[in-house]
């Protein structure tokens, strides 16, 4: 299969969906997106040729951080070859159903991976909001990253910028938005610690997607495993702070970055 992300995390590129499902599907490969950053909000992946969707409903859908769980959405328009897939070859009578019933049959079955009856409670309350939320956030995250850009010493990456490399495509691909994500370089490590621990506003969690504005040091928190090369081909680097954007008034966080970055 190709697998990719619809928006990278913590790189925040965008891929170009109709391109990689026309490369997908010529050579008989399934593509599967994660739209966990992006959401249904910004982007339909199906709807642009994806076959199979996921997302860590863990972040948007569920916006309070108080539930962990993932979905899988299959469009049903991938033709399993059996002698290509032999692991599906007894899932074809289900038809376009066919991958759903191995990941019944397979994962729901065998391991257990399904929601607790609390866990879609709180997916389903966050997803009558996902809409107005992820409005807000990508709204006060753009208004951010404007804001930061005009720092001569702090490199902001956002979709949303007009200078950003993935602005283009962005523009592209999403709707509604460019996402609530942006990361800056400060230009050491220590000044990246520094800031974070001198705003008030934003929590330093490793989440993203909460209605809550969230920060983090990437290099030395979920990367912290990588090696050198991995961390470069994901854009993470030792003066790179990550920033989940929030709903709260887009004002007091600038403020709160103004008193940080003095």
């Amino acid at each position: 299969m190709i697998f990719a992300e619809t928006i990278g995390n913590p790189k925040l590129d965008v891929v170009d969906i109709e391109k990689l499902a026309e490369t997908a599907h010529k050579h008989n490969l399934p593509l599967v997106m994660d739209n966990t950053v992006a959401t249904a909000y910004l982007v339909r992946p199906i709807e642009k040729g994806a076959d199979i969707v996921v997302n860590s409903t863990s972040k948007y859908i569920n916006a309070n951080s108080d539930a962990i769980s993932g979905v899988i959405t299959d469009s049903g328009a991938f033709r399993w070859d059996k002698e290509k897939y032999p692991g599906m070859a007894e899932y074809a009578k289900f038809g376009k159903f066919a991958f759903t019933a191995k990941l019944r049959n397979g994962l729901f079955r065998n391991t257990g991976a399904c929601l607790s009856p609390q866990t879609a409670f709180y997916n389903l309350l966050g997803m009558e909001t996902l809409g107005l939320r992820m409005e807000r956030a990508c709204d006060n995250a753009k208004k951010l990253a404007e804001f930061l850009n005009t720092y001569p010493d702090v490199t902001v990456n956002y979709p949303g910028l007009s200078d950003s490399l993935w602005h283009a495509q962005a523009e592209k691909v999403l709707q509604n938005g460019y996402g609530a994500i942006l990361t800056i370089r400060v230009g050491s490590k220590e000044r990246a610690f520094d800031l974070i621990n001198t705003l008030t506003i934003p929590k330093i969690v490793s989440n993203i997607g909460d209605t809550k504005t969230l920060i983090i040091h990437p290099e030395s928190t979920l990367n912290a495993h990588s090696t050198q090369k991995e961390k470069e081909e994901a854009g993470v680097f030792d003066d790179l702070i990550r920033i989940s954007v929030g709903i709260e008034d887009v004002e007091d966080l600038i403020e709160d970055f103004k008193h940080a970055l003095k």
